[in-house]
């Protein structure tokens, strides 16, 4: 059938719709397809997390980087350096201190006692010779505020250190007597100015004041003492005294320092001598060195060589010196007893005489002094408080003359020769000072007790021992190179003397003007005495070498008497005499 051209027309046009409506659906089919494939991609987010991802790695990651690099790291350096180091600090400060507290209370003084107890003399020269200073210095500065624990109460200082309250008469006449609590007399003081001081061993010390600033002090004989007047060296003060040595005036120079209403005079040296000689005497020798001190025909190393015995070989100046001042202290106490008659010796065991250990202490305070003078040649001191109220001074001190010491509320006598121990050193300018008894030689003040003296007489010893130790080295310088002293190095030799040595002029008429100022005082004070109802003997001097009947005479018959055969002993109230073969041997 043929197909006319309209209908092939209508059959194009019918198969393009077709077509059309076909591709229409197809293309709706897509858009849905679309659609739904783009509905999920925002619910589950698989696209858009990258980009945030991406944003923060390509923009604000580097930032953040070099804010942490560039700027807060050196922020949190300087709070490194700056925060950690007082905490460092603080540790160190508040931490150790108990550590070094805790050594100083437990092992100190134990290893103190074992070596002082067991070790023998050699080894203990080379040690006094390295280190014992400062052992002796952690056992007096580190606890002093416990010594008074587990002593028995009579020997513990009392608060003031003055020890009983003397009962003071006055006399018509203008006098004055102190006595202790059981009526023993302990000071006197006359109209015309003397003080005369009596101790509980008998030994009696006059002083006068004369007008111009004139002082005597002696003791109860006149022969021993000096006489202290002011002198002025281009526009400075000193005091000079002049002492009687064996006859002879000696005059020696002193500076004077006040404190509180009291005044210390402070030992001068006559002599400079050159480093190099100090070096020699504070260092050992090669090797030891066998002296003969030619004593044994002197009367006073008879009578104190129990106490007292020299060593027998010296590994340093030091020890040689140590000797000498003892010797020097020994002989001016036998020269105070007034001793007129051949006396016996006084018996000594081990429990009384000087151990080797005091000894090596006094060697170990005279090696100590001897490099601090040589530190001191070129420094000013005119007006420095005296060496025993520095760190630096004396610990160290032998007794010179006789004085009284306070143990709580009781009083003991110090002798010569006696060796104290300062336990601390007291402050400026302070009345009293405690110290430990070392060794002595009666038993007034027991070895070990802990007493109470002035510091007036301490700086007396200090005096002392500079004086002896002056005249040691002098010896030294002379004696160098002969019996057995080994010889100086060129560069040692000789000394300068002093810019006021040239000044000092002893008294010619010392010796007459002590005998003539003792003898007013003692008959001042017997006028006194026995104003004051009390018999003459209540002065009366005990003398060692007196007999029996001389001391009963003087004091008549003792209250208790202890008969041990050769010894004998007279017990009075506030003396005890002890006799040997009949003679006075000691008193206490």
């Amino acid at each position: 059938m043929a197909m006319t051209a309209g209908g092939r027309v209508l059959l194009t046009l019918v198969a393009a719709t077709l077509v059309l409506h076909a591709e229409d659906k197809r293309k709706e089919e897509g858009r849905e397809k679309k659609q739904e494939q783009a509905r999920p991609a925002p619910k589950a987010e698989p696209r858009p997390e990258p980009r945030v991802e991406r944003k923060p790695e390509a923009r604000p990651e580097p930032r953040v980087e070099r804010k942490i690099e560039a700027r807060p790291e050196p922020r949190i350096e300087r709070k490194i350096e700056t925060r950690p180091e007082p905490h460092i600090d603080r540790k160190i400060e508040t931490r150790p201190e108990p550590r070094i507290d805790r050594k100083i209370e437990t092992r100190p003084e134990p290893h103190i006692d074992r070596k002082i107890e067991t070790r023998p003399e050699p080894h203990i020269d080379r040690k006094i010779e390295a280190r014992p200073e400062p052992r002796i210095d952690r056992r007096i500065e580190t606890r002093p505020e416990h010594r008074n624990e587990g002593r028995p109460a009579e020997f513990r200082p009392g608060p003031a250190g003055r020890g009983p309250v003397h009962e003071v008469v006055r006399t018509r006449e203008g006098g004055e007597i102190r006595r202790t609590p059981t009526g023993a007399i302990r000071e006197v003081r006359t109209p015309g100015g003397a003080v005369i001081r009596h101790s509980p061993s008998g030994v009696r010390q006059v002083e006068v004041v004369r007008p111009g600033g004139r002082v005597i002090v002696a003791n109860a004989t006149g022969r021993v003492g000096y006489i202290q007047r002011p002198l002025e060296v281009r526009g400075h003060a000193y005091v000079q005294r002049t002492y009687i040595v064996n006859g002879v005036p000696h005059a020696s120079m002193y500076r004077p320092w006040s404190y509180g209403g009291r005044e210390y005079h402070v030992y001068m040296p006559h002599h400079h001598y050159r480093p190099a000689f100090y070096s020699w005497c504070y260092s050992p020798w090669a090797r030891p060195v066998s002296y003969s001190w030619g004593w044994s025909s002197r009367p006073w190393y008879g009578y104190y060589g129990g106490y007292f015995a020299p060593y027998p070989v010296y590994r340093s100046p030091a020890f040689w010196l140590a000797d000498f001042i003892i010797a020097a202290s020994l002989e001016s106490a036998y020269m105070a007893q007034n001793v007129t008659v051949s006396a016996p010796p006084v018996i000594y065991d081990n429990s009384t005489g000087m151990s080797p250990e005091v000894k090596d202490a006094i060697a170990e305070e005279v090696r100590r002094q001897m490099d601090q003078a040589r530190a001191d040649q070129d420094a000013g001191t005119a007006s420095a408080p005296p060496p025993i109220f520095t760190a630096r001074g004396p610990r160290i001190f032998v007794v010179a003359a006789g004085v009284m010491a306070y143990a709580g509320d009781r009083e003991c006598s110090l002798v010569e020769g006696d060796v104290l121990q300062l336990s601390q050193t007291p402050s400026q300018g302070a009345e009293w000072a405690e110290v430990r008894v070392l060794s002595t030689r009666g038993a007034s003040c027991p070895r070990g007790s802990y007493v109470s003296v002035r510091t007036t007489d301490l700086q007396e010893m200090q005096n002392t021992l500079q004086a002896s130790m002056e005249r040691g080295l002098a010896k030294l310088q002379t004696d160098q190179g002969r019996n057995g002293i080994p010889a100086l190095p060129a560069s040692a030799i000789g000394a300068e003397n002093a810019s006021y040595a040239q000044d000092l002029q002893p008294d010619a008429d010392a010796q007459a003007e002590l005998s003539r100022a003792v003898g007013e005082a003692n008959s001042s004070e017997r006028t006194l005495i026995n104003a004051g109802g009390d018999a003459a003997p209540t002065g009366t001097t005990i003398s060692l070498g007196m007999t029996t009947s001389q001391v009963e005479g003087a004091l008549g018959r003792p209250k208790n008497t202890v008969d041990l055969g050769a010894k004998k002993i007279y017990v009075y109230p506030d003396l005890k005499i002890t006799f040997l073969n009949g003679r006075v041997s000691d008193v206490q």
